[in-house]
């Protein structure tokens, strides 16, 4: 008699999906392991079998006369001691590591090399978390290398030395991020140049030649996106809008000769145009800048004063006025910031995407500054006014938006 197991559908798609499809690994070889087998030899050398185990490489190769191998061993002749190097390739890049075998009487009297730097000499546009990573032929004496590193941009004083197991990889780790140059398009990159002198020395003492390499960093270029005059001003809940550019007012309209008390919200938009980055480059830091020009009232008394990210097209309408926003982007600071002074906020987030969206939006970024309550009903004038682009004197209290991105 034979037995049937049957499996519930249930079980039977759990044990199907539980076990996902593996996604191909693209990255570098991994080099597990180099050996030699036997890792030493009497005097006058012998047969050694180098033994290693890789992934995701399509070439593999060994230095000091060996050349390109397959499998996962090679059987070498050895007559002094030597230090094999495997290199490990495919299109995403190389990974060595190696092994050492020692010959009695045998003197190890090949110097080190540099065989990898990281960020390569002369790199460009590199970013500010980099870390300088060397590769050498062979293990090295970690004191000895430390001290010889040199550097008038980066001294050894502000750096960290990290090295692999083998003494084959030192990673160098700035203490602060790396700079980069601020200013216009004609700002020279900063540049980064540093050394190891022959101090530096292998296990066996044999000395490195002087090595010396340079990297610059990205540079911060500053734009401003101006304050577009015909589309900012006031907006008030009765539906008036007043664009005449003295003041751009937001709070409470106290009620003036039997007038209902009124609501009013402050509008902004600003020309990308002249702060667009260079195509493809995306805006690592946006800053909007707004004047406080004066306080009348306890504006306060209607709650928290939240900046809104929308977008309200070519005309300043009433209907800006309650327009769905986009984003709210919190709180701003202006209740407790003192009068006749600049309040900055970060709209990076919002900038981007105004960028990503020019198609549909024009190039402008709007804004709009909003109370949480439309009014008190006490009677009085609870305002904040801040500047707007053709206020008297606007070249000093304009509103405007501090762009920066980063280009090598």
């Amino acid at each position: 008699m034979h037995r049937v197991l049957f499996l519930s559908l249930p079980l039977l798609l759990f044990l199907l999906t539980a076990c996902p499809t593996p996604t191909p690994d693209t990255s570098k070889p991994t080099i597990t392991s180099f050996t030699a087998t036997p890792s030493s030899l009497p005097a006058g050398g012998g047969s050694v079998t180098l033994i290693w185990e890789v992934q995701n490489a399509t070439t593999l190769e060994i230095d000091n006369g060996v050349d390109t191998v397959t499998g996962t061993s090679k059987e070498v002749s050895v007559t002094s001691s030597t230090t094999f190097t495997l290199t490990a390739s495919n299109a995403d890049g190389s990974t060595m590591r190696t092994t050492i075998v020692s010959v009695d009487g045998g003197i190890d009297t090949t110097s080190p090399a540099v065989i990898a730097v990281d960020p390569l000499d002369g790199a460009t546009g590199v970013s500010s978390d980099a870390i300088i990573t060397f590769t050498f032929s062979e293990p090295m004496d970690q004191a000895a290398t430390e001290a010889a590193y040199q550097s008038v941009d980066l001294p050894s004083s502000e750096v960290t030395f990290t090295w692999n197991d083998d003494s084959t990889v030192l990673e160098i780790v700035s203490n602060n991020f790396l700079e980069y140059a601020r200013g216009d398009l004609a700002v020279t990159a900063k540049q980064y140049a540093f050394s190891l002198s022959e101090t530096a020395q292998d296990v066996g003492g044999n000395a490195l030649e002087m090595f010396s390499s340079s990297f610059s960093t990205l540079r911060a270029i500053a734009n401003t996106c101006s304050g577009m005059a015909d589309l900012e001003g006031s907006v008030f809940s009765n539906g008036t809008v007043t664009a005449d550019g003295s003041v751009i007012e937001v709070g409470d309209y106290a009620n003036n000769l039997g007038a209902e008390n009124l609501g009013v919200r402050g509008l902004f938009s600003f020309d990308l145009s002249t702060c667009l980055p260079p195509e493809g480059q995306l805006v690592s830091q946006g800053t909007l800048n707004v004047y406080k020009f004066v306080t009348d009232g306890n504006p306060d008394d209607l709650g928290i004063l939240s900046l809104e990210h929308l977008t309200y097209g070519d005309s300043l309408t009433a209907d800006d006025y309650a327009a769905p926003a986009l984003t709210n982007l919190g709180v701003f600071a202006a209740t407790s910031s003192p009068d006749g002074t600049w309040i900055e906020h970060d709209v990076s987030t919002v900038i981007q995407d105004d960028i990503a969206n020019l198609s549909t939006r024009g190039e402008r970024s709007q804004y709009r500054l909003s109370f949480a309550a439309q009014t008190d009903n006490n009677d009085d004038f609870d305002i904040i006014a801040f500047g707007a682009s053709d206020t008297a004197g606007s070249s000093t209290v304009a509103p405007f938006i501090q762009v920066t991105y980063l280009i090598p």
